[in-house]
């Protein structure tokens, strides 16, 4: 039994604030608040026998909340709030801070939050778990079980409403709930994590250039298909002189091909800037993922997702590829000289994914292909991926009202809408000029939308 009489509870607040309206896909009533009493009692007695408790809340201060955090203070916990319109980021660096100045302190430790950011809570827990500082330290992650995204094997869980008992299982129940289908990654959607086209918000420490030839050879995910192909035996037999490429052996594997700046570009557009583009509005791309694995039926997925190398995407690269299983391909910024001397950026991420298509092309590649982007660029190659015969499905992801209408005529390609078919956003988006079908179309919506009133109103 641990020689530890000590446990520290950290509470991220702004992530157990908005978890339950995500599980239970609706705003929860009043009697299914979270029980933060309960909550250190369960910490107090419960999680490791008899201990003393030290809680800490953390959360961006809510001015309209003081009610609330004197209600804490009363139930034992230190209050670690920051300025709101500092952005949550600062919360979860306070909460990283924390979290090494336990490695000096014996103390077991329970971590009621779901959200990685990144990967890097989660880092941090490993960590601390493996500090060679005293005895050895049970650490716990309490949480909704479908929702968190923080996973590794070494630690425990405990499921905040079924084992805990701090909220009531009704937030369960209901037609909109999401508990329980497989952990899915924090409530941000996906994003930013994930390729930012400044990608501007995207966190984690900068990294170093990358190396002149990285565009210049194949892709990261190109060489894993290789490479399982060489193991397969695929592509050893001598071929005959002019003889068309052999075809690769009909598996189940699927590609995904995420053009992570066309996305950003066109959702920034939408929300009416870069400055718009965070966690809370960007894609959630564990739904990508999910719907990929749907289509699929079973099938092996394989997704790679394109950024643009800048000092902010590192850190989402790190979480797409440690929490979503994706294999990020980050490509060096270079700069070409045109008329006059006038220099224009590269579309390196543009360009590495036409190699990967040609690669595709080349090994008449029979699973499916999709592009998770609204530029019609991509179709020649698409369609030649298609003429090649290798029989697999091939589709594009996107905004449908805003891809090339060079996509609409294509009537072998699938067109997946990113809101409305893959259920990546955890909000309406304002598109507000989107075709609707004439079937569907609602006059009552244009009058209001003209007099801010009901038809016929006073």
């Amino acid at each position: 039994m641990s020689e530890i009489r000590e446990v520290c509870l950290i509470v991220d607040g702004d992530d157990l604030f908005r978890a339950p309206q995500k599980v239970a896909g609706r705003n929860p009533e009043r009697h299914e608040r979270l029980d933060y009493a309960k909550l250190r009692h369960f910490a107090e007695w419960e999680a490791f026998g008899e201990r003393r408790v030290r809680a800490v809340y953390f959360q961006r201060e809510h001015n309209t909340a003081a009610a609330f955090y004197h209600a804490l203070h009363g139930f034992g916990y230190e209050l670690e709030l920051s300025p709101y319109d500092e952005g949550f980021e600062v919360v979860k660096q306070r909460i990283l801070r924390l979290l090494e100045e336990l490695k000096g302190e014996d103390c077991d430790l329970i971590y009621a939050g779901g959200d990685s950011y990144f990967g890097q809570i989660t880092s941090a827990l490993r960590e601390l778990l493996h500090a060679d500082t005293g005895p050895a330290r049970n650490i716990m992650v309490a949480h909704f079980a479908g929702w968190r995204s923080i996973e590794d094997p070494e630690l425990e869980y405990r499921d905040i409403v079924r084992d805990v008992g701090a909220m009531p299982e009704s937030i369960y129940e209901g037609p909109g709930t999401t508990a329980f289908e497989g952990t899915a990654p924090s409530f941000y959607r996906a994003g930013p994590p994930a390729g930012e086209a400044e990608p501007a918000s995207q966190l984690g420490e900068a990294e170093p250039a990358m190396p002149a030839g990285e565009t210049e050879s194949r892709s990261a995910l190109g060489d894993a298909i290789l490479g399982a192909l060489k193991e397969a035996g695929v592509g050893d037999e001598e071929e005959e002189p002019g003889a068309a490429p052999a075809a690769a052996a009909r598996g189940s594997e699927s590609v995904v091909l995420i053009d992570c700046e066309n996305i950003d570009w066109h959702l920034s557009d939408m929300l009416g800037g870069k400055q718009h583009l965070n966690q809370e509005t960007r894609p959630r791309w564990a739904e990508l993922k999910r719907f990929a694995l749907e289509r699929a039926g079973g099938a092996t997925v394989g997704i790679a997702a394109y950024l643009q190398f800048n000092e902010q995407v590192s850190g989402f690269a790190r979480y797409l590829d440690a929490e979503l299983g994706f294999n990020s391909v980050i490509l060096r910024p270079e700069f070409v000289t045109g008329e006059g001397g006038r220099k224009t950026r590269r579309p390196v991420v543009d360009e590495a994914i036409y190699k990967m298509l040609d690669l595709l092309t080349e090994m008449r590649w029979s699973g499916d292909v999709c592009v998770v982007s609204n530029d019609g660029g991509y179709l020649p190659r698409l369609e030649a991926l298609h003429e090649a015969g290798g029989g697999g499905r091939i589709s594009v992801i996107g905004f449908v009202d805003e891809m090339r209408t060079d996509y609409s005529r294509a009537d072998w390609l699938e067109k997946h809408d990113l809101e409305d078919d893959v259920g990546a956003f955890s909000y309406k988006l304002p598109r507000r000029f989107r075709p609707v079908a004439m079937d569907q179309y609602d006059p009552n919506a244009t009058l209001r939308a003209m007099f801010g009133e009901e038809p016929g109103g006073e």
